[in-house]
C-alpha cells in the first residue's frame, strides 16, 4: 500500500469550482500482536510497519532492546501485498513479562478522537450502525466564505 493515493477533489478558487486529481496521505489501521495475542491498533501511514511496530513496543517499554525480539514479521493479503498486521514473538525476559503486559495494555474507554487508536485488533473496529441521511445543504458560497469570515472577528 503507497503511502498516498490520487483522489478526484473539487477545488474552489475566487468562487469558481474545478475537478482535479490531488493526492491524499493513506492512512489506515495497523494491528501489532505479541506472541500472537491482539495487543494493540494504530493508525499509521503505510511503510515501515515492522520497524513501527518496534519502535511503539520500545516507547511502551515492553521490549528494552534487540534482544527481547525472536522475530517481527508483517502479515500479508491473500493476494501478497503487505498487510495491517505485525506479528512481534518476544524473546528473553520479555517473553516471561507477557502475561503482565497484556493485562496491562492500554484500554480507551472515551477520546475525542476517532476511537480507532489503542483498541486491541482491526476485527473489534466493525461497528453495525445505521447510514444518516442529511436532510439540509450548504451552498458552498458560505463554506468557501467561512475562512475570511473567521479572520475579521
Amino acid at each position: 500500500m503507497p503511502a498516498w493515493r490520487e483522489v478526484r477533489v473539487i477545488r474552489v478558487r475566487d468562487g469558481h469550482r474545478t475537478n482535479e486529481d490531488d493526492r491524499a496521505a493513506t492512512e489506515e489501521p495497523l494491528e501489532i500482536r505479541l506472541d500472537g495475542h491482539p495487543f494493540v491498533v494504530t493508525m499509521r501511514t503505510p511503510g515501515d510497519d515492522c520497524d513501527l511496530a518496534v519502535g511503539f513496543l520500545l516507547s511502551e517499554q515492553v521490549i528494552t532492546g534487540p534482544d527481547d525480539l525472536a522475530s517481527v514479521d508483517q502479515c500479508r493479503t491473500p493476494d501478497g501485498q503487505l498487510g495491517n498486521v505485525v506479528t512481534v514473538t518476544l524473546a528473553g525476559a520479555a517473553s516471561g513479562r507477557l502475561a503482565g503486559v497484556l493485562e496491562q495494555r492500554r484500554h480507551v474507554t472515551q477520546t475525542s478522537a476517532c476511537g480507532l487508536c489503542g483498541r486491541q485488533s482491526i476485527a473489534s473496529l466493525a461497528t453495525v450502525a445505521p447510514r444518516i441521511e442529511a436532510t439540509w445543504t450548504i451552498a458552498s458560497s458560505i463554506l468557501t466564505g467561512l475562512p475570511e469570515s473567521l479572520r475579521r472577528r
